[in-house]
């Protein structure tokens, strides 16, 4: 079963252009639910039924996950069980009767201006470190990027005389944020 999940996985990969975190979380996700049939004696996905897909996920609910966790290893699985019944791998996809499941968005919380003030006065000045965090913290708070983002930057995305930055986002995605 791994050898549909591993040859899945790279379709994803090539076909599907997604990002390494992707695929690291698609892994992870299928790697739990092949676990979930082995403890279940089942080795054979023709076997897996709808009643063995939400024990998985009633299982994933039980643990604590978030409804948006439950969400992606929902998408995981169906997408999984629809390549395996497109390839004629399984003769009957047992997610073909789940539905995906809306997530509602709430807005995120925000921090107030007294907040970001005592964040942004933490690092020390006097000292190399300290101007490095503050201007971390300075990009981060002016510009919105995500700390991956803000990870992955290089000095030749740093455009000085017109005060941007090039920023690679999810899914490999540019875009240019102003600085300054």
């Amino acid at each position: 079963m791994q050898e549909f999940v591993k040859e899945y996985l790279s379709i994803l990969k090539v076909e599907k252009n997604l990002s390494d975190n992707s695929i690291n979380s698609y892994r992870n996700d299928l790697t739990k639910l092949l676990f979930f049939f082995e403890n279940l004696k089942i080795s054979d996905l023709n076997e897996v039924n709808i009643k063995h897909i939400t024990e998985f996920f009633a299982a994933q609910r039980t643990e604590g996950l978030s409804s948006s966790s439950v969400s992606r290893y929902s998408s995981s699985v169906r997408g999984f069980f629809l390549y395996l019944k497109r390839q004629d791998y399984i003769k009957n996809n047992p997610t073909s009767n789940i539905s995906s499941t809306k997530l509602s968005r709430n807005l995120p919380s925000v921090l107030s201006f007294n907040e970001v003030e005592k964040i942004l006065e933490q690092p020390n000045r006097k000292e190399n470190l300290g101007l490095r965090d503050k201007a971390i913290l300075e990009l981060l708070y002016s510009s919105g990027l995500r700390v991956s983002e803000l990870l992955n930057l290089k000095i030749s995305d740093l455009f000085l005389s017109e005060e941007v930055i090039r920023v690679i986002g999810k899914g490999s995605k540019q875009r240019i944020v102003p600085i300054g």
